[in-house]
């Protein structure tokens, strides 16, 4: 069989010699033919770095998200110390005004 496919690509002297105009054709033929290959590859580079460029973006926007969690939670723990701090103070008042009104 691939005898037969080389056999087809040799030039036989019996047939016709190709024109210029042919040739020219078969060119301009297969220029644009690598012109659509280039610009498929253009293409696909393209949606590669784009998603490329998305996963970043998503990852960035996961980090924010927890860096925003975490500022928030420093902020609660920072409220939820200093309420536990005054607390803390209300119950030794409360204590100290106990022992001195009841004298426990």
């Amino acid at each position: 069989m691939k005898a037969d496919f080389l056999l087809q690509l040799r030039w036989d002297p019996n047939k016709l010699m190709p024109s210029v105009q042919d040739f020219d054709k078969k060119l301009v033929e297969a220029d644009a033919y690598l012109q659509i290959l280039i610009d498929q590859v253009k293409v696909r580079e393209c949606h590669r770095q784009f998603s490329k460029l998305r996963q970043a973006e998503s990852i960035y926007l996961c980090i924010a998200q927890v860096w925003l969690c975490l500022c928030k939670l420093n902020l609660l723990l920072s409220f939820y110390s200093v309420w536990k701090i005054k607390l803390r103070k209300c119950r030794i008042r409360l204590k100290k005004h106990m022992a001195y009104t009841y004298g426990t």
